[in-house]
């Protein structure tokens, strides 16, 4: 049996699947972490009732003790410290307070004595571990900080606003694979992302000039020590670049993430377990005949602008709880991806590529599908053809 914890998007509910996991070394981080959705919605549930459990119990201490509910202070719960909470160490709290109020006598013939002043332990204990702690500002959902991550930080509302600043345009297919070719590692792509969306958080709201190339100013303005781990980036890509580059850097996280793990579908971190269903096989195999009849440069252009697709239109997450919300996850992929690529200035794909798209591949699929399109550009590249 479950319960609905409130919280901005609605009413949310832990996973079965996190309720029966156990936290062992190899549990991720991520689940300690409060966030509204997935993982962190266990220490996000966990926070919420252990503060509301403490309302409880000190609204029923008020009123066994008589006392006016305004005698006990509030706070905001991001303004909670341990000083504001119930909570105590027995051997460093509550034995010393036994200890005060305890006295030793001793007589001839029995011994030591030892009586306690119990209605004096009574009043410190009450003083101390419930009248002097706070009530917790809880509102109908809990206003906590919650962890951001990398992949939240920069998305299509963060594009939207920095286009409206400073209009963006395309980096030239020779400068991309010049980039690509001078970051090579993993590490080197992350760390160039991580720089990049800082950088992004700034320009979107400070704006600056076109062309202006990003390492200026992400080391004078923004003091950074290191930039975009490529030569080729530090020297091309301007402030109007920031949306292709991150795109392209993204891009080749995913690329890299897929060679260290082939069969992976955790590639996108931004996206909900709802978008990471697998192919169904019949599906798959419609997919595979798809895929061998477009060219190595055909499916490169597919692999690309798919997985711009996901990361800005169906990563976009919705609150289910608006008017206007729309279960997206049985949207077809085949009907809705030409119409981005139509809309763009400069389509990364033609057109005429996504007519044979199957129209049973539905967004719940797009990771999985993604996935499976880049696994084939390999197979094509290598010449080393498999069955999944």
């Amino acid at each position: 049996m479950f319960s609905v914890c409130p919280t901005e998007l609605g009413g949310m509910i832990i996973s079965k699947e996190y309720c029966s996991k156990p936290i062992t070394d190899n549990t991720p981080v991520s689940i300690l972490l409060p966030t509204i959705k997935e993982a962190g919605l266990c220490s996000y549930v966990l926070l919420d009732f252990l503060m509301r459990k403490q309302n409880d119990f000190l609204d029923k201490y008020l009123k066994e003790a008589h006392r006016k509910s305004g005698s006990i202070s509030s706070v905001n719960p991001k303004e909670v410290t341990s000083a504001h909470l119930i909570g105590y160490d027995p051997q460093h709290d509550i034995l010393p307070l036994v200890l005060a109020n305890c006295q030793y006598s001793f007589e001839m013939g029995k011994g030591t004595k030892i009586e306690y002043d119990f209605a004096a332990l009574e009043r410190q204990l009450m003083d101390r571990f419930l009248f002097s702690k706070s009530r917790i500002e809880v509102g109908r959902v809990l206003m906590i900080d919650q962890m951001v991550y990398r992949t939240e930080f920069t998305d299509a509302e963060v594009f939207r606003k920095l286009s409206e600043k400073i209009p963006q345009e395309n980096l030239s297919a020779a400068v991309k694979t010049q980039i690509c070719g001078e970051i090579k590692t993993l590490p080197d792509i992350c760390t160039s992302l991580d720089n990049l969306d800082i950088t992004i958080s700034f320009l979107k709201s400070t704006g600056g000039q076109p062309e202006k190339t990003l390492h200026e100013f992400m080391g004078n303005t923004l003091q950074m020590k290191t930039t975009i781990h490529s030569q080729k980036a530090q020297q091309a890509c301007e402030l109007r670049h920031a949306q292709s580059l991150w795109l392209l850097l993204s891009l080749q996280k995913s690329k890299k993430m897929i060679h260290n793990n082939q069969h992976t579908v955790s590639t996108f971190e931004s996206v909900l377990k709802e978008f990471n269903e697998e192919l169904p096989e019949e599906i798959m195999t419609e997919y595979r005949g798809y895929m061998k009849k477009l060219s190595i440069e055909k499916l490169n252009q597919l692999v690309e602008i798919l997985h711009e697709y996901i990361l800005l239109v169906v990563a976009v997450r919705q609150n289910p709880e608006d008017e206007d919300f729309i279960d997206t996850t049985n949207h077809k992929l085949g009907e809705w991806l030409p119409e981005y690529v139509d809309s763009m200035d400069n389509p990364l794909l033609d057109l005429a590529v996504l007519a044979d798209f199957p129209k049973d591949i539905l967004y719940k699929y797009s990771v999985h599908t993604w996935v499976c399109t880049y696994v084939m550009l390999r197979e094509k590249q290598t010449g080393n053809y498999r069955r999944y």
